[in-house]
């Protein structure tokens, strides 16, 4: 659950900039995520982009590319998006 709760934060957030970019699709969604620990449990690569892809059926992001890189840190941030 903290994975789609993740994913849904983050295509809120990729939404809002497409928006104010004048975007009218997404073709790329670009995700640093650190180690982070929800409910003793790792959220993890494969989950956010699995969520992120379900979560943006019908919106200005779906069939968008996600793209999620490991890095240092306990936290995940939407790096950029392509349109």
């Amino acid at each position: 659950m903290h994975d789609l709760m993740a994913a849904q934060e983050l295509l809120r957030k990729a939404l809002e900039v497409a928006r104010a970019k004048k975007l009218k699709k997404i073709k790329k969604i670009v995700v640093e995520l650190g180690t982070v620990i929800d409910h003793d449990e790792e959220i993890t690569e494969e989950n956010i982009s699995f969520n992120l892809k379900n979560l943006s059926a019908g919106t200005e992001a779906e069939g968008a590319e996600v793209v999620v890189n490991k890095v240092a840190g306990n936290y995940y941030v939407l790096k950029e998006i392509e349109g």
